[in-house]
């Protein structure tokens, strides 16, 4: 395994011989076989559960708003699953912290998505630019993670622990001291009442040395279990094709669901006679964040808080660098105004 770690998967029960002291080559393969059903069940059951959100966006019928969260919010959880299983599977292959880097990577395109697209409207209409709505978007998916996220992990970690310190490991060391910096850096912006095409430089060149940097970690051993045994038992070759279709269909689904479930919370809300700020600031970002909040969930649930909250400071990393650096050029798009000291208000 790249990065010095070690991998294991958790091995099956001894087969009951009942006087005999071994089973056959073929019994011993029927039996890893029914034992794997489960999990490959689970893993067919996420992805019927993305069919439904799928559809919908192809056909793109008029339903109630609602309805229409519930199922773009259940393909988002079937999706999130798959994340999780086919991150951790590709564990046996690659740094567990380059792993992370990439659910979390995948997890926040729905909101690159939504605050590419503001940033780009707020480019072409002035008036658009005034409102602040891809600043507002993003300050409040940041809160919801670290006001939400943070806390469900933890949470969740004492509810099947039982213990009231959550140790990380000194893996995470580096996306904290990335975490750091890029927060320093993000803070000086505002009193500059600018984000230029200089910060983009800057932060994208800070991300990609964070993902350098990270895919060189020493990882720690795992042990896979539930679906991820099942796909990390097959041979290289299928296990990592697997994991990348598993991962490539878990970022459509996630990209192709978020957008529509905003709208549908957004759409809802108006009905209440919510304000189009509140409602970019505190709703539309539970679709952005949902996809982070629930790998992290998912992790810290299966035993590995740990790894959720590594996940969680991940997408940060991500935020504060590579979505935050990408905004000015969204807005000179829509602007038609380029200059490296040109950028979003």
């Amino acid at each position: 395994m790249r990065g010095g770690g070690r991998l294991a998967i958790a091995h099956e029960r001894p087969f009951p011989c009942h006087g005999r002291a071994h089973p056959s080559g073929a019994a011993r393969l029927l039996v890893t076989r029914e034992r794997f059903t489960g999990q490959w069940a689970a893993i067919g059951l996420a992805v019927l559960a993305c069919v439904p959100g799928i559809v919908l966006r192809i056909t793109e019928p008029h339903i109630d708003p609602l309805l229409e969260s519930a199922v773009y919010g259940i393909a988002i959880l079937g999706a999130a699953f798959l994340l999780t299983w086919g991150a951790e599977t590709a564990e046996v292959d690659i740094s567990q912290g380059l792993a992370l880097a990439i659910i979390a990577f995948i997890a926040v395109l729905p909101e690159y998505a939504v605050d590419a697209f503001l940033a780009w409207e707020a480019g072409s209409d002035p008036e658009k630019a005034a409102e602040g709505l891809a600043i507002a978007n993003m300050t409040g998916g940041n809160r919801l993670l670290i006001g939400i996220g943070w806390p469900v992990v933890f949470l969740i970690f004492f509810y099947r622990r039982r213990l009231k310190e959550l140790v990380v490991s000194r893996a995470r060391a580096l996306e904290l001291a990335f975490l750091a910096v890029a927060t320093v850096y993000v803070i000086l912006i505002p009193l500059r009442n600018t984000l230029t095409l200089a910060d983009t430089i800057v932060l994208v060149s800070m991300f990609v040395i964070y993902l350098v940097m990270t895919s060189r970690v020493e990882s720690e051993e795992v042990e896979l279990v539930g679906p991820a045994r099942a796909m990390g038992s097959l041979p290289d070759v299928r296990r990592r094709v697997l994991v990348v279709v598993t991962l490539v269909f878990a970022a459509a689904v996630i990209i192709a669901s978020a957008e529509p479930f905003a709208h549908g919370l957004v759409e809802t809300g108006k009905k209440v006679n919510i304000s189009e700020f509140v409602l970019i600031q505190w709703i539309a970002p539970l679709a952005s964040e949902s996809p982070e909040v629930l790998v992290a969930a998912l992790l810290a649930w299966r035993g590995r808080a740990a790894a959720g909250m590594g996940a969680l400071i991940s997408s940060k990393v991500n935020q504060w660098t590579l979505l935050i650096g990408t905004l000015p050029i969204a807005f000179m798009i829509g602007s038609g105004d380029w200059g490296i000291l040109q950028g979003l208000p």
